[in-house]
């Protein structure tokens, strides 16, 4: 994200550091995969009685032009998953 999000951190001090951050962690902290991966990881948090989520779709950031317009119909497909079970 060095190149794309607008930060006032070192560029290479942040290129130096990105590479040692574990990958389970930043599983931990971000909601990331297909449509089905994201419903499938949000259904024990609905469980126990999650109502609402707020999603930003960040794959313009991360992705080139052309596979961010391929990945862009997921969102949708989220949405109609999530408009399925009890999180809204």
């Amino acid at each position: 994200y060095v190149d794309f999000i607008p930060h006032s951190l070192d560029d290479d001090l942040l290129r130096n550091v990105a590479p040692r951050i574990p990958l389970a962690m930043v599983e931990e902290m971000l909601l990331f995969g297909n449509a089905q991966d994201i419903a499938t990881r949000l259904q024990p948090y609905a469980a126990v009685g999650l109502e609402h989520v707020l999603l930003c779709d960040m794959t313009g950031l991360v992705y080139a032009p052309e596979e961010t317009a391929r990945l862009m119909g997921e969102l949708g497909k989220l949405t109609q998953l999530l408009n399925q079970s009890p999180v809204r």
